[in-house]
């Protein structure tokens, strides 16, 4: 496949990232052992968890958090590798997912009971408050979308994907020069500010919507 190098035997090779390229793994739903193993497939973690990627980059295209065992666990791994990516050279880039916007807005319906209940649902609730968790401003941080890659690398990724209108509509509403990256800039930063409002439906804060008319 593009963007992997197979040295060794067939069938016993090792692989490894290749420099400059850009992988990308989506949902992870709280599935650590999954995340471990898909990373490895990519050839961007060694066996001890830590990044091997170099320069490379990946996106993980959000959704870490509900659902699987292990959120807080998958949200830690990628803490860590975004900061050993880029001290390597190399850069990981987390997006949001429409199940952090919900934990974010205080919808805890798909997070796993098991972990729920072992974290304690006020303690989850204060870890992802937008505005004084630890984890919510984290996540308020994110990007909705973003361009990453060079060449013919060169890739707009989101979650669940984007609707072009919506772009054109921030762009319009920023006065900024007419560049598809003003217009991602408009939409990451309308994103952030939203996040922060009470009471906003999580069904506005999808990527594929962020309607500057819901956002408003």
């Amino acid at each position: 496949a593009s963007g992997f190098r197979v040295s060794g035997a067939p069938g016993r090779g090792e692989i490894s990232a290749s420099p400059l390229m850009v992988y990308a793994i989506a949902d992870l739903h709280g599935d650590y052992d999954q995340a471990i193993a898909a990373l490895r497939l990519c050839g961007l973690i060694a066996a001890d968890g830590s990044w091997a990627g170099g320069n490379a980059t990946l996106v993980q295209t959000g959704d870490q958090v509900d659902r699987g065992p292990d959120s807080l666990k998958v949200l830690e791994l990628f803490r860590t590798l975004r900061r050993q990516a880029a001290q390597a050279g190399g850069r990981v880039v987390t997006l949001l997912g429409n199940h952090e916007a919900l934990n974010l807005e205080g919808d805890f319906r798909y997070v796993n009971e098991a972990e729920l209940q072992s974290t304690g649902r006020e303690t989850w609730s204060e870890m992802f408050d937008p505005e004084a968790g630890a984890i919510g401003a984290e996540l308020r941080g994110h990007e909705a979308a973003v361009v990453a890659g060079e060449g013919a690398c060169r890739t707009l990724f989101v979650h669940a994907g984007l609707r072009l209108h919506h772009l054109l509509d921030h762009l319009r509403q920023s006065g900024t020069a007419s560049t598809a990256a003003a217009a991602l800039d408009a939409l990451n930063e309308r994103m952030r500010l939203a996040l922060g409002q009470a009471g906003l439906s999580p069904s506005c804060l999808s990527p594929s919507c962020l309607s500057p008319s819901c956002l408003s």
